[in-house]
């Protein structure tokens, strides 16, 4: 039996171990991975063995692929209908942000899914705190399903990949009161 929504974390770098709001990165997608009703079930995809143990940690189930080629195999090995990705240097999708996303992928039928923003010049900035892919989509190089470009609030795109970032991050977390 195909998965309909499978989520995936692909957390090929250990940068997502580094700690924002007292925790690994990685655990705040974990987080919300667990607390959305809308996905069948969540992996986290990865070659590295400290992000393993930490996932591991979290009671995720953990699945071994090389980066470049993890998104077929995924699709391939759990028959998905269609995978979400959940970008691990992006930890705040409050709100149910997922769900969301999930509802209007269904209402659009596109063949893929982004969320981004819109920047001061309301043009649209392409960072992808979630992504959707159907099967179509990737194993189908003459997919003629529309891709979506979905505006989500700022928030929900900030990136910890540097220490000022992190600390940002950190800071805009606590004012939202988002705790453990």
């Amino acid at each position: 039996m195909r998965e309909k929504y499978l989520g995936v974390i692909p957390a090929f770098d250990e940068k997502c171990l580094r700690e924002v709001n007292r925790m690994p990165i990685l655990y705040w997608s974990i987080k919300y991975a667990k607390e959305s009703k809308r996905l069948s079930k969540f992996i986290v995809v990865t070659d590295n063995r400290e992000v393993k143990r930490t996932a591991d940690s979290y009671d995720s189930v953990v699945k071994e692929f090389p980066e470049e080629s993890f998104l077929k195999d995924v699709f391939e090995l759990y028959k998905a209908r269609n995978v979400i990705l959940l970008n691990p240097s992006m930890p705040i999708r409050c709100n149910n942000v997922i769900n969301t996303c999930i509802n209007v992928f269904e209402e659009e039928k596109p063949g893929s899914f982004t969320t981004g923003f819109a920047d001061k010049n309301r043009k649209y900035c392409d960072v992808g705190c979630v992504k959707i892919y159907s099967y179509e989509k990737i194993n189908n190089k003459k997919c003629k399903k529309k891709d979506i470009k979905y505006i989500v609030p700022e928030i929900y795109n900030l990136k910890c990949e540097t220490e000022l970032e992190i600390i940002s991050v950190s800071a805009v977390m606590k004012h939202l009161g988002i705790r453990l």
